[in-house]
């Protein structure tokens, strides 16, 4: 679909998305900022292979998607973010503040 290029804040959701993937970048302010209270995540690293395509339409490197997942990493070590599900592919997390 047409996602990823839906402009959100002068940027596409993509590249807000992306953000989180990032080095450095404070996840517990951009998760406070976007008031998300429950996240759905890989439980693995592995990616699929990416098609020429993607690359060519969403602008996006092979190193991106296979950099550490910053996300999944600061909810593992958070005490205000814990597991409600998971199963071999995924992980749901909840904060404290979800009702």
């Amino acid at each position: 679909g047409r996602m990823p290029q839906t402009s959100y804040r002068d940027k596409t959701i993509l590249e807000e998305y992306l953000k989180f993937r990032q080095l450095g970048t404070d996840i517990d302010a951009l998760l406070r900022e976007h008031d998300i209270k429950l996240v759905l995540i890989s439980a693995r690293d592995d990616i699929s292979p990416i098609r020429f395509w993607e690359k060519f339409i969403f602008q996006i490197s092979v190193e991106e998607l296979s950099s550490p997942n910053y996300l999944r990493q600061y909810l593992e070590a958070s005490s205000r973010w814990h597991i409600i599900f998971q199963d071999s592919l995924s992980l749901i997390y909840a904060s404290d503040d979800y009702n």
